[in-house]
């Protein structure tokens, strides 16, 4: 039902005091939370004027906090460009306009130089610093007035950093998105899939419903496969690329 509301389709739903008994539980809200589903779910039920008041007041909260990051995101994106250093955000909106909670940003150039340039342009501090961290070629700040963590990967995604090419692609392919009055860039839809392969199937090895609606959204639109079909080949994904289709198939066949 959460991945029919999710991807708006227009299949009957359950009576209204059904919806309202079942969303309106505070565990429920706090899977949508969780699951990075919460706006979007109460959208789809208030359009079906099914939307409980818990779960109203849940995401008018979120829907807020969405907004600030978006701000956040918008002078990170103007601070790089006006540097010239090429950056994509490689997740923030996968999932609009519902976010999660801290913000990936992928550059390339030189190593350090967005840090600093973070650093200069807004209140932060150094976040954790791992040997893993280190391995991947990724840097964490905290972002002190907003108090979003920023981790910031260099040339190369994946949990050990170990897809200097997908990395490369994703900045060189990249689109510019409007949201709310600002642009950003964001990674095309063979990319961004391709990214979920690599963070879903290779690194966390755990799949949101929020995750299969994304996918399954990328998939319904204007999608390239013989392009999703050599940027996995070039980087080794092939294999789990072909897991995460037949996963999606499976479940929404």
């Amino acid at each position: 039902l959460t991945l029919a509301l999710l991807l708006g389709e227009s299949r009957p739903l359950p009576p209204p005091e059904e919806l309202n008994l079942l969303f309106g539980k505070p565990e429920t809200v706090s899977l949508l939370r969780k699951n990075v589903a919460l706006v979007r779910a109460h959208d789809r039920l208030a359009a079906h004027g099914s939307a409980p008041e818990p779960l109203r007041s849940a995401a008018e909260s979120e829907r807020a906090r969405v907004g600030r990051t978006v701000g956040v995101l918008g002078g990170l994106g103007a601070l790089l460009a006006a540097s010239g250093i090429p950056y994509v955000f490689p997740k923030a909106f996968q999932h609009y306009p519902d976010m999660g909670h801290d913000i990936d940003l992928l550059v390339a150039g030189e190593p350090g130089r967005a840090e600093e340039l973070v650093s200069s342009g807004f209140r932060s501090e150094p976040g954790p610093d791992t040997l893993v961290q280190r391995i991947a070629g990724k840097r964490s700040l905290l972002l002190s007035e907003s108090g979003i963590p920023l981790e910031i990967h260099h040339r190369r995604v994946g949990p050990l950093g170990e897809h200097a090419l997908l990395g490369a692609r994703l900045v060189g392919n990249r689109r510019a998105l409007a949201i709310e009055g600002k642009e950003f860039f964001v990674p095309r839809p063979e990319d961004q899939f391709l990214l979920q392969v690599v963070q879903r199937v290779y690194g966390h090895m755990l799949i949101r419903i929020s995750d299969a609606a994304s996918s399954l959204k990328l998939l319904g639109g204007e999608f390239d496969w013989d392009s999703a079909l050599r940027g996995a080949r070039d980087a080794g994904i092939l294999p789990g690329l072909r897991c995460y289709a037949s996963f999606l198939a499976q479940i929404h066949p």
